[in-house]
């Protein structure tokens, strides 16, 4: 017998959480942006904001993320990306390919 523990995820719970080391709130506005455009508008949000000095290396924020994040899937990304070609649709035929 197993002592492994299985986690049932709610199924009301958000299904991506965006996470970002934000520098530049402008920038990250333009990404966040792109997001919800492409059908991530019911996603959650995080972003360690090192906008005004370093407060957050990257393994701080990761770990913010992580213990913050709270869907099924967590997206850690740059504050420079735009999602241009792609939406939603087509990250959840990938996810259901693997």
């Amino acid at each position: 017998m197993s002592d492994a523990i299985e986690i049932d995820l709610l199924s009301s719970a958000r299904e991506f959480s965006i996470c970002t080391l934000v520098t530049d709130l402008d920038e990250y506005q333009v990404m966040k942006d792109s997001f919800v455009a492409s059908g991530f508008d019911d996603a959650q949000f995080i972003y360690a904001d090192n906008s005004n000095g370093n407060k957050y290396d990257g393994y701080q924020a990761v770990n913010l993320f992580l213990d913050r994040a709270e869907a099924k899937y967590i997206i850690i990304c740059h504050q420079d990306i735009e999602l241009r070609f792609d939406d939603i649709t087509v990250l959840r035929e990938r996810i259901e390919a693997l």
